[in-house]
């Protein structure tokens, strides 16, 4: 009897051991599909930011078209954003602490079109914006440029520019026929640094006198770039390393469906 009960429990001890050598393999490609969606979702992400090329500049009117430094305009765009972008800002820049660019307008969306032309409103009036930088406007050609934006990373598509000029610190006027000047670095630009001033000899004299004739030489001040508040400010657009994202996500892959291959193949010489 002992015998019987053996021969009998050979088969079902084959029969859980073969079911055991044909779960792991489906457990483990499982986790191998997981890897492989983790890299098609980096892939989906990354690959737009990767074949970001700017489109030609295109240019804008303002609307009014002449007005005085209180008033925060309008302005339109040529035609539609690149349908690589989903959003926009503006940004003015010009004379003085206008080199870096001032953010006027912060990233968003509405009336936002890839198909036509639209409006930006500007967030802050001329004369706000040069308050917002401790300055003022003076005399001189501004540039307001509209940025198409990939919102979730912040790269810019494309842009529209369009000049104006201000003939008096109080009073601009749209000027059609200007060529936008070239839009500097976003990042602030860095200031040289101040030359130290040598302490001078102080001078013997034969009684004293009610002020020292030794100033001391004061610690040269570092100039500061204003941060940005409300609105407006000069910031700079920054993003991760896009390309590096998009070769790991490719990797992830590749190797999860190589990985999910030879799994595949054991699994069948198990079967047999």
């Amino acid at each position: 009897m002992s015998r019987l009960n053996r021969s009998l429990a050979a088969p079902n001890r084959s029969r859980t051991a073969r079911n055991r050598s044909l779960a792991a393999p489906r457990r483990f490609r499982a986790a191998v599909a997981g890897l492989m969606i983790a890299g098609a979702v980096t892939v989906a992400l990354v690959a737009p930011a990767v074949a970001q090329a700017a489109g030609s500049p295109g240019t804008l009117t303002v609307n009014p078209a002449e007005g005085t430094d209180v008033l925060a305009p309008k302005v339109h765009t040529s035609a539609g954003c690149p349908d690589t972008s989903d959003g926009y800002n503006a940004t003015l820049s010009g004379p003085g602490k206008f080199t870096d660019p001032y953010l006027i307008t912060p990233t968003q969306d509405p009336g936002f079109s890839t198909t036509a032309g639209f409006d930006v409103q500007l967030g802050v009036s001329f004369k706000d914006a040069a308050t917002d930088l401790g300055t003022t406007i003076v005399p001189g050609d501004y540039t307001i440029t509209v940025n198409c934006v990939e919102t979730f990373l912040g790269d810019i598509k494309g842009t529209f520019a369009g000049v104006v000029r201000f003939s008096s610190p109080t009073a601009y006027a749209f000027d059609p026929t200007a060529t936008p000047s070239p839009t500097p670095s976003t990042s602030p630009t860095a200031t040289a640094t101040p030359t130290a001033t040598a302490t001078p000899t102080p001078t013997a004299t034969t009684a004293p006198t009610d002020q020292p004739t030794d100033d001391p030489t004061p610690d040269p001040t570092p100039t500061t770039t204003p941060a940005a508040s409300g609105a407006g400010g000069s910031l700079p657009i920054t993003g991760p390393p896009t390309a590096a994202l998009l070769g790991i996500g490719w990797l992830l892959v590749a190797a999860g469906a190589a990985i999910v291959a030879a799994a595949g193949s054991g699994a069948r010489t198990v079967r047999r």
